[in-house]
């Protein structure tokens, strides 16, 4: 008997059913969720019972020691192995120097330590990672932990909020 490329799909794919029929499979299917214990639990009696049957009972590899020529057999079988280390360059995703700033930050708050205090002042704990060079490259020495205030000062945007302040009390 040759075996058809389509023996996969349903023979009833794309028929009509007639209401009897459909009923009948819906009957058939009530009460069957997934497989085996998909979507269930056991009751608090069947776990105590499984629990009762663990007892006493001991692994086949417990207390078993692997001989030293078999440690040396698995030893050569995994030298040579390429271990895929997919973080930084060898990412399939990893845009280097062209990411957003929001990455790169993100990409320093993992690998820059993150002091109690801020690294300017050394009062208030800090809040922001802070670009020094303002050219925002992938280097953890170009960054600093500052606090909101400090921050806003070496930035340069404390001095304009404050003339903004002064010039909308003047119009006031």
């Amino acid at each position: 008997m040759v075996k058809s490329k389509y023996s996969h799909i349903s023979f009833w794919k794309g028929k009509k059913l007639s209401k009897e029929h459909r009923e009948k499979l819906r009957l058939a299917k009530l009460g069957k969720k997934g497989i085996g214990m998909t979507g269930r639990k056991h009751s608090e009696e069947t776990r105590l019972k499984m629990r009762i049957k663990k007892i006493g009972y001991i692994p086949w590899n417990k207390n078993k020691k692997m001989s030293e020529e078999y440690c040396e057999i698995m030893r050569k079988s995994q030298t040579g192995i390429k271990r895929f280390k997919t973080r930084d360059g060898n990412h399939h995703n990893w845009k280097g120097e062209k990411a957003s700033l929001y990455a790169i930050h993100v990409w320093i708050r993992r690998r820059k330590y993150k002091p109690t205090v801020c690294e300017e002042c050394g009062i208030k704990p800090p809040c922001d990672l802070a670009n020094i060079s303002q050219e925002y490259k992938r280097d953890v020495n170009d960054y600093e932990w500052l606090c909101r205030k400090c921050h806003m000062t070496k930035d340069g945007r404390l001095e304009k909020a404050r003339e903004r302040m002064s010039i909308l009390n003047m119009k006031q």
